[in-house]
C-alpha cells in the first residue's frame, strides 16, 4: 500500500491546500488586497505587491483559476484556428500573437485548433467554442467561417476575428492582396517579361478563398492594363502553400516556356518552384524570373535571393489578438478592422 506525502509549507510543516486567506495572514494584509495584487491592481503600492508575492512564493499558493473564471464569467482564454500551423505564414502570424501576449496580457491563455482543411471540423470547433467555455473569443487564420456561425457569434457577444480574409460581421485583419499582386505583376512587366504564369491558391464557389481570388484579380487586371490578355491555361492552383507542392508543380510549369512566374501561393511554394526549375536546367532569372509572396526570411538567404511581396505578418497576428481581447473586455462593437499595405521587396530572382 503506497502512502502519498502531504504538501509542506515554507516551514516544513504539513499543510492542507493554501488559500488566499492564508496568504493574506502571512503577508499581514486583507484577502482583498491579495486579490488586487494577483490582478495587478494599480492602486496597490510596489512594496505591498512585493510582500504579497513573497508570501505567495513562500506558501506555494496557486490561485483557483476555475473559481476565478466562474466569478468573472470569462475563461481568460483566446482560441485560434487554422487548417495547419506548420507553414511559414502561420508561424509568422503566431509570433505576432506571442508578441501580443506580453504588455499586460500575460494572464491570457491561448488554445490552438487545427482543422486539416475539413469544413465539418471548422463548424464543430466553432460551435464548441461558441456554446462551451473553451475560450472567450476566436481568431480564424485563413478560414472562411459559415455565415450562420458568424451571426451566432455576434448574437452571443463572442468576438470573432478573421486573419487573411474579409468576412462581414467579423473583425477582419488582412493586407491588400490585390495591390500586392498588382505590384508583383507590374514589376515583372516593367523588367521586360511578357510570357507570364501565376501559381496561386485554390478557390471555388464550394471552397472560397478570398485571398487567392484577390491576388488573381490583381494579376489579371494588371496584365490587361499592359494589353496582355489573360489565359487561364497559364494559371496554376495549389491547395497547400508549401515547398513540396511547389516542387511537384514546378516540373509542369517549367514546360510552359514562361519567362516569368508570379507565385501568389507564398514563398515556400515559390522555393519549391525554384528547385524544380533548376532541376530542369533553367537559370534564375536569366531563363525564368520568379516573384514570391510573404517575404519569409529564407527568401533573402537563397542564391539567387528571391523577389517577393512582404506582408507585416507579425503585426497582423498581434493586431488580431489585441482586437479579440478588446472584443472580450469591451464588446464586439469595439473591434476595428485592420487593412495593411504590402511592400515589394526586389532581389535577384527577377
Amino acid at each position: 500500500m503506497s502512502v502519498k506525502k502531504r504538501d509542506r509549507n515554507a516551514n516544513g510543516e504539513r499543510s492542507s491546500k493554501v488559500t488566499i486567506v492564508d496568504v493574506a495572514r502571512h503577508a499581514g494584509v486583507s484577502h482583498t488586497t491579495v486579490s488586487w495584487v494577483i490582478h495587478d491592481d494599480p492602486r496597490i503600492t510596489p512594496e505591498t505587491k512585493e510582500r504579497v508575492h513573497a508570501s505567495i512564493r513562500a506558501l506555494n499558493y496557486h490561485p483557483n483559476l476555475s473559481a476565478r473564471r466562474l466569478v468573472r464569467g470569462r475563461s481568460d482564454t483566446v482560441a485560434m484556428m487554422a487548417a495547419f500551423f506548420s507553414g511559414p505564414f502561420e508561424m509568422e502570424i503566431l509570433k505576432g500573437v506571442e508578441d501580443g501576449m506580453s504588455g499586460g496580457n500575460e494572464g491570457k491563455a491561448m488554445n490552438l485548433f487545427t482543422t486539416g482543411g475539413s469544413d465539418s471540423k471548422v463548424r464543430t470547433t466553432m460551435e464548441s467554442i461558441l456554446y462551451g467555455d473553451a475560450a472567450d473569443g476566436l481568431i480564424l487564420l485563413s478560414i472562411v467561417p459559415p455565415d450562420d456561425l458568424v451571426a451566432a457569434f455576434r448574437a452571443r457577444g463572442r468576438p470573432l476575428v478573421v486573419i487573411d480574409g474579409k468576412v462581414p460581421g467579423a473583425c477582419s485583419i488582412t493586407s491588400d492582396n490585390e495591390y500586392g499582386a498588382r505590384m508583383a505583376t507590374a514589376h515583372l512587366l516593367q523588367r521586360g517579361y511578357r510570357h507570364l504564369a501565376i501559381v496561386n491558391g485554390h478557390s471555388s464557389r464550394e471552397d472560397p478563398h478570398p485571398t487567392a481570388e484577390e491576388r488573381l484579380t490583381g494579376y489579371i487586371e494588371t496584365l490587361g492594363e499592359w494589353g496582355i490578355p489573360y489565359n487561364p491555361a497559364h494559371s496554376y492552383e495549389v491547395f497547400h502553400y508549401d515547398y513540396h507542392v511547389g516542387l511537384e508543380l514546378g516540373a509542369d510549369v517549367a514546360k510552359g516556356g514562361y519567362d516569368a512566374v508570379f507565385c501568389g501561393a507564398g514563398d515556400a511554394a515559390a522555393m519549391g518552384l525554384m528547385s524544380a526549375f533548376r532541376e530542369k536546367g533553367l537559370r534564375i532569372p536569366e531563363d525564368i524570373a520568379l516573384v514570391g509572396y510573404d517575404d519569409w526570411y529564407p527568401a533573402r538567404l537563397l542564391s539567387p535571393s528571391m523577389t517577393t511581396v512582404a506582408q507585416p505578418l507579425r503585426e497582423m497576428g498581434k493586431r488580431a489578438l489585441l482586437e479579440c481581447i478588446k472584443g472580450i473586455t469591451m464588446g464586439a462593437a469595439a473591434m476595428k478592422d485592420g487593412l495593411y499595405d504590402p511592400k515589394l521587396i526586389v532581389r535577384q530572382s527577377s
